[in-house]
């Protein structure tokens, strides 16, 4: 061990031993009376100096318990086994039950594609009308060509009232 090591282990064994001399010659505690705090309410008339000085009281005072002054609108939750009375819950709406309607099928049938440059203009048929439409038109107004895939051979519309998408095969 180095000196400065022995020196700082020598200083506090002695802080040690010191503070355990301390407390076995430290005196007992004595029993001092229990003050007790009272609401005092000054008056403005007082002259503001004046010291109020608090009387102790016996033990035996202090244990006892006082009931609490309540005011109207206080509830002493511990004071009585009855019950408290509960507000009646509020009613519940029960959700509007959307049912789901059936699904519309497309009504068009496809007949055929023109193509010219980059436009492409199909035929399709409900039931004896013909109709030529591009991507975007609105036919019979509940449903539009979103987009002609000619990779998958389909074409995909939209119903208009429901924002359902359809996929129709160019196959039929």
């Amino acid at each position: 061990m180095s000196k400065g090591n022995i020196k700082t282990w020598f200083v506090l064994l002695a802080l040690l031993a010191l503070t355990l001399i301390l407390v076995w010659q430290a005196p007992e505690l004595e029993q001092t009376d229990i003050v007790e705090a009272s609401k005092v309410t000054a008056e403005r008339d007082q002259d503001p100096n004046t010291v109020i000085v608090a009387e102790p009281t016996p033990a035996a005072s202090v244990l006892a318990l006082n009931p609490r002054q309540y005011g109207k609108d206080t509830v002493d939750l511990f004071s009585s086994p009855t019950k408290p009375k509960l507000a009646p819950a509020p009613e519940v709406k029960k959700p509007i039950e959307i049912t789901p309607q059936q699904r519309v099928e497309v009504p068009f049938r496809y007949v055929g594609m023109f193509r010219s440059g980059p436009a492409t203009t199909l035929f399709v048929m409900e039931g004896p009308k013909l109709f030529l439409v591009q991507e975007g038109d609105v036919v019979s107004q509940h449903f539009r060509l979103q987009r002609i895939d000619i990779v998958k051979n389909q074409l995909v519309w939209l119903h208009l009232p429901s924002n359902e998408t359809h996929k129709m095969s160019m196959d039929q």
